[in-house]
Formats: C-alpha cells, structure tokens, sequence
C-alpha cells in the first residue's frame, strides 16, 4: 500500500483516503485504501462465481481500453457496457479492478 501512495505521490495517513481514487473507494464502501483494497479482493473473487459479472471481466478491455487510471470513476466506466453485462455490482467490480490493476496518469513528455 504505501509503494501504491508513493507512486501517487500521496503521503500515507490513516484518517483521510487519497482523493485520487475516492470514487472508486465511495463504489466500494470504503473508508480507506487499505479497506478498499481488501474488499476489492473480496468482490473480484465474488465476479468468478457471477455469470454476469464474468461476463464483464471477459470483456472489460475490449470495452474501456487496456489501462484503467486509480481516478477513473466506476459509474462513467460501466456505461460502456451493454445492459446484459451490467448488473448492480458492475461498479462494484470495476472499482475493484481500479484499485487493484489501476495506475496513476502521466502527462507525455515534452519534446
């Protein structure tokens, strides 16, 4: 986690989460990264057993793209699925994938 805040930029506290990936966090009831993290874990093992929600994972990059950013909002993200894909925890599992797989965005270097 704190390799995490560090590649954010962010200093590790334990009262405020980093408001980096606060919506991801808000799609999980998470209070903090570590929690949002541990119940990430918790989601994606729930998404394998959901023919639904297997779906989505089957699909997810071919319907977002192949890198998700820790500020990508989960709710702007599951409109990209088609009805059949979507169920009430399809931003509970992309906010999982946010927060597990997701990496901070870079600006281009300037030439």
């Amino acid at each position: 986690m704190t390799r995490l805040l560090q590649l954010l930029g962010i200093e590790p506290t334990n009262e405020e989460p980093p408001s980096i990936c606060r919506r991801a966090l808000d799609a999980l009831h998470a209070h903090s990264l570590s929690e949002g993290r541990r119940r990430a874990r918790l989601v994606l093992a729930k998404a394998h057993r959901c023919a639904c929600c297997q779906g989505l994972l089957d699909h997810v990059f071919d319907r977002i793209g192949s890198t998700l950013f820790i500020d990508d909002d989960p709710r702007s993200l599951a409109a990209a699925f088609p009805a059949n894909e979507r169920d009430a925890d399809c931003q509970e599992v992309l906010a999982a994938l946010i927060l597990l797989r997701g990496r901070p965005r870079t600006a281009p270097a300037c030439a």
